[in-house]
This record gives structure tokens, sequence and C-alpha cells, in this order.
């Protein structure tokens, strides 16, 4: 019977590369053996038994040896190899930032497995082959990738769905335009409103990220190019908007937020003047344009906390100073902080990555945080 078996039976390992969404962007961070035969006894793994090689944009398309931090072995079957890196690694992330085109690029990554000694199965059969999977993403695989009118949206729904939940919109910057969904993952913007903790603290929310084709401004320069966008969403945004809120009545209309960065920053003032009695409040991060004066003067009753980064060299800190100094009169509603540089885990970053700083909550006054404050705006 065992000889049966063994000349029926291959043995092969299949690997399902896994992802997480952390401050730099979606990396690989595990991967998951399965062997189709329960391997034998003798075939004992640890970080030194087994090499992983990994090739992307982000290698230069050349093969570069992973740190492989420690083994998980599950049964006789299946085992976990954790990925060693570092926070500002690149090696591993899912994206690649094109800085001529000021687009980020999904990666086309391949995987290489070495062994140092052959691996048995318990029918003493030696390792045939070695299956790469599809990568899978955890976190942005909880999204919905839709289309409206001409431009794309993903839209997360609560698990929860009982009562009426709130609606958080995210507007991504220049950097993660197109129909890529690189706007899910070159940051935790929106990968941390569903976790598990953020999602109990707001009430399990609704999370719409629309994904804009080219810009939201119309025209921009950056590093002396200038960039075009092929017209103004506002109006498209707004009536997506309203058709999310006719799809799903358990959408609280009195708890709708904005939260813009950068590009996104600007559109975000744009959807809160276009339509401030739809939204109860907003997070602007370095408002890339200054909306006209005559825009501004529809947020006067709007609250909005505005975050940037004194040394920010792509959006000058005037852009935020000028909207603050403008509605400082008419709207006791606003909240503004700047920070001198942006560190997290004593690594420095770009002074425009202001955003950082919101997605890990550090922002505070007066002993409330920027996601406290957000949840009590209500109406």
């Amino acid at each position: 019977m065992e000889m049966v078996r063994k000349n029926l039976l291959n043995f092969y390992c299949e690997c399902l590369p896994i992802t997480k969404i952390d401050i730099l962007g979606e990396r690989i961070t595990q991967l998951i053996l399965s062997f189709s035969i329960p391997i034998s006894e003798i075939s004992s793994f640890n970080v030194d038994t087994i090499s992983v090689f990994l090739s992307s944009e982000n290698t230069n398309n050349q093969w570069q040896k992973l740190a492989i931090g420690h083994i998980e072995q599950h049964n006789s079957s299946r085992l976990t190899l954790f990925i060693e890196q570092t926070l500002d690694c690149i090696i591993t992330k899912t994206l690649k930032f094109d800085r001529v085109r000021l687009r980020q690029q999904r990666c086309h990554i391949q995987f290489k497995i070495e062994f140092n000694h052959q691996i048995k199965d318990i029918y003493h059969q030696v390792l045939d082959d070695i299956k790469i999977l599809p990568i899978q993403h955890l976190e942005s695989d909880k999204f919905n990738f839709y289309s409206f009118k001409n431009i794309h949206y993903n839209l997360y729904t609560p698990q929860e769905n009982s009562t009426c939940h709130p609606l958080i919109i995210y507007l991504h910057g220049a950097g993660e335009g197109g129909d890529n969904q690189s706007h899910l993952i070159a940051d935790r913007a929106i990968a941390i409103f569903i976790e598990p903790a953020l999602q109990r603290f707001f009430d399990y929310p609704f999370i719409l990220a629309p994904q804009c084709p080219d810009f939201w401004l119309q025209e921009f320069k950056v590093n002396n190019v200038t960039y075009l966008g092929s017209q103004d969403y506002t109006k498209t945004l707004i009536q997506l908007i309203e058709n999310i809120l006719l799809q799903y009545s358990h959408i609280d209309r009195n708890r709708i937020y904005i939260i813009g960065v950068s590009m996104g920053g600007y559109q975000g003032l744009r959807l809160l003047t276009d339509g401030p009695a739809l939204f109860s409040a907003g997070i602007i991060a370095c408002p890339a344009q200054i909306p006209s004066d005559d825009l501004l003067d529809k947020l006067n009753n709007t609250p909005i906390w505005f975050l940037h980064s004194l040394k920010d060299q792509i959006v000058p800190i005037e852009n935020s100073e000028y909207i603050i100094n403008y509605l400082h009169n008419k709207n006791p509603k606003i909240k503004y902080q700047f920070f001198s540089d942006i560190t997290i885990q004593d690594i420095h970053f770009d002074p425009h990555c202001v955003f950082l700083y919101l997605y890990e909550n550090i922002p505070n006054i007066d002993g409330i945080s920027i996601f406290q404050w957000l949840k009590q705006q209500i109406g």
C-alpha cells in the first residue's frame, strides 16, 4: 500500500506570501509553506535551513536574499517564515514610486526558495517542486473595488451592521492616483481604520477611498515640473458620496468625516465647501492649494483640524497659515497643529509627510487626540 501511495502522490510545497501595511506601505512580511504530504521527522527547519530570495523593481530586478527572523512550525505539513526588516526597508515593498510620473506603481514580485538539505516526506520522497502562490493582501483585500463615472473607489463595509455607523472618506495625495489601488497600500492611511481597535473606537465606520485617475488638482508644480489633471472632480465625488448614502441606509448622516492629505487636503476642502451640510468634520493635512476666499467663506461652521510641517518643502506652510488666518475670526471650530519635524521610531521622514503623524494618532491638543476629536464631531 505504501509503495502504491508513493507512486501516485507528488511531494511538493506551496508558498503563500502574506503582506501587511505599515507606515511606509504594504510589504511582504510572511511566507506560509504548505507541504502536500507531511514531512519526515528528520526534515527539521531553522533560519539557516531555508534561504528566501526576492526580485522586484525595488531590487532593480536583482535577486536579494531576505532575512528570516524566525520560523513557526504549525504541524508536519505547514510552517510560517517571518521576514525580518527595518522600518525603512524597501526591498519587500509591493509599490515603487515613479518620481518622473509622480505615481505609485505596483511591483512585479518574484520569489525563490532554497533548502540547504533534502526535504523528505513520510514516504521518504524528496521534495519535487515549490509552487509560489499569488500574494495574499490581508488588509487591502477587505475593500471592494468599484467604478463610478470616470473614477474608481474602494469601499470597506463594517462587519457590525445592526445600527447606524459613521462614514470616513479618505482622499489621497498626488502619488496615489490611477486605477491600481495604490492609495490603499501606499501607507497606513486607510488600513489603520479597519483595524479592530479603531473599528470599535469609531463605532465600526464605513471607509470610502476614491482614487483619482490622474490628479485632484488641474495644474501644479513639483521640482519645477508641471503636472496637469484632466478635470475638477468635486462634483463627481459629491455624487459618489450621495450614491453611497442611498445604497447603505445604515450610514449615519450625522457622522460623515473627510480626511484629506496634500493634494487630497485641497480636494477635501473643496468637498467641505461644496457640501458643508453633508459633512460633520474634516482633517486636512498640508493642503496642496488654497481654495478661493469665496469658497472659504462656506467653512464658517465646519469643524476642521489642520496639520502641517513647518519645514515642508513640497507644500508650503503658508497654505495652511492663510486658510487658518482667514477663518480665524469666522469659525471657532478650527484647530491646527504645526510640527518642526516628522520622526517615528527614531527615523526622520520627509517633512512633507505630516500625515504619518495623523495615521499614528499623534496630534494632540489639550489632551485630546485627533482621533478622539474626530469621534466627538456629530451633526
